[in-house]
């Protein structure tokens, strides 16, 4: 056999074995090469999608939603569309609490959903993690106080994809979860919970959780470059010795209950002129 047709069986073969069942196959890609906009489910209307559109703008009611430390004392950090819009912002110790520790101002980020809430909040910080470490099926968790309720979402990285805060406003990278659990367990809309800390398997931060669809299905973050941006323009200096406990699976709803009592993550109101109170 001619030495080219010997080079063609070779190729062949090794394709081959990359297809056929019981091939190995490419190693799982990072999440960078995965595909854009891929539900967790077939598609719903009115469900968010990656590349959703955040409103925020003028609140006609009061709203809540979250917030956590990045620093032992000083200010903490939420989504911006929970304090887009609002005369006052406070921080309350919990959903019970009446007194909030109101802000002294909000540092929006230009482009990403991201806020930083100027108030002394004492509270043991998160530590700062890495986003682009994660892979496709890595999980992460979100804790605060969904639907004004203290409260925990589980999810695994589908894919990386684009989002923006308001119609005419710039994109900024988002991270895209599967809604894989829950405590407690439901299947609510996740409002209220926009700000959270979103943490991975380690228990690090990798993000901010900005959206959730209307149906359980999936939740979106941002990375960490808006969280860094922030700190850099709130000439805040992240606590250098934040422990970072490893986050169990079948009880990552007790780690949340532990965040949410020592303060690390907070309750956040927005309070506008009058009217009734939503859920943020």
């Amino acid at each position: 056999m001619k030495l080219w047709r010997i080079v063609l069986v070779l190729i062949v073969i090794a394709v081959g074995q990359q297809f056929l069942p019981g091939g190995e196959g490419p190693r799982r890609p990072p999440v960078e090469d995965s595909p854009r906009n891929v539900p967790a489910q077939p598609s719903r209307p009115g469900e968010p999608r990656p590349g959703i559109v955040i409103q925020g703008g003028a609140k006609q009611t009061d709203a809540t939603g979250t917030a956590f430390a990045v620093t032992t004392q000083g200010p903490l950090l939420t989504a911006a569309h929970v304090t887009d819009g609002c005369e006052r912002v406070g921080v309350l110790a919990n959903e019970r609490a009446r007194n909030p520790n109101v802000a002294r101002g909000v540092l929006t980020h230009p482009v990403a959903d991201a806020a930083l809430i100027e108030v002394n909040h004492r509270g043991p910080p998160l530590p700062l993690g890495d986003d682009r470490a994660l892979r496709r099926g890595d999980d992460g968790f979100s804790f605060g106080y969904p639907r004004a309720r203290p409260g925990a979402v589980h999810g695994t990285l589908m894919a990386r994809d684009t989002a923006k805060r308001d119609e005419g406003g710039g994109t900024f990278p988002v991270l895209v979860w599967a809604d894989a659990d829950r405590d407690p367990e439901n299947d609510l809309p996740l409002s209220g919970l926009s700000g959270g800390p979103v943490l991975d398997r380690n228990g690090r931060l990798v993000g901010i959780l900005v959206a959730g669809s209307e149906r359980r299905g999936v939740f979106m973050s941002t990375t960490m470059a808006p969280v860094r941006d922030l700190l850099v323009q709130g000439n805040v200096t992240p606590d250098a010795g934040a422990v970072a406990e490893p986050i169990p699976i079948n009880g990552f709803g007790r780690y949340g209950e532990r965040l949410r009592d020592n303060l690390s993550v907070a309750f956040a109101v927005c309070r506008v002129a009058r009217g009734p109170s939503r859920r943020g």
